[in-house]
């Protein structure tokens, strides 16, 4: 099997404590790189947008750098974006806790010790944050 694609991994490792962790890296196995790729193509106008979605609230077409280009979270495009990258998220978090719960009981079997997971951390890197978008030709002031 594989933990999915790039820098994903598993390790076991210990401390000088001699306490044992686990530490998994791993998302969507490529379905949110893949759903990142199709809505940054609509935004910059290289695909389409979903069928019966207009694209005229959906953007600014006066984007100058079209590698900055943006879905207004206002338009149907933007919700429906936000919509499939939060699915992404639910699915890569899911992912992750079936396989943390597999190796958790890999290491029971094998050392005959409980897990603590108070202490586990589970953080994502692969989101979007809405933002006000700086308008050209308008006044720093306008911007903040």
């Amino acid at each position: 099997g594989t933990l999915g694609g790039g820098n994903h991994f598993l390790e076991v490792l210990y401390d000088e404590e001699d306490r044992v962790w686990v530490m998994l890296h791993s998302g969507s196995r490529n379905i949110g790189n893949i759903c990142a790729a199709y809505w940054n193509d609509v935004a910059r106008g290289a695909k389409k947008p979903p069928r019966g979605m207009n694209m005229e609230v959906a953007t600014d077409t006066k984007v100058v750098n079209r590698e900055l280009a943006f879905l207004r979270v206002s338009s149907d495009v933007g919700r429906a974006y936000l919509k499939d990258m939060r699915w992404c998220q639910r699915y890569a978090q899911e992912n992750r806790q079936r396989m943390l719960d597999i190796m958790i009981q890999i290491v029971r079997e094998v050392s005959g010790c409980s897990a603590d997971v108070s202490n586990s951390v589970n953080i994502h890197h692969n989101y979007a944050h809405p933002q006000l978008a700086p308008q050209p030709g308008a006044d720093d002031d306008d911007n903040e």
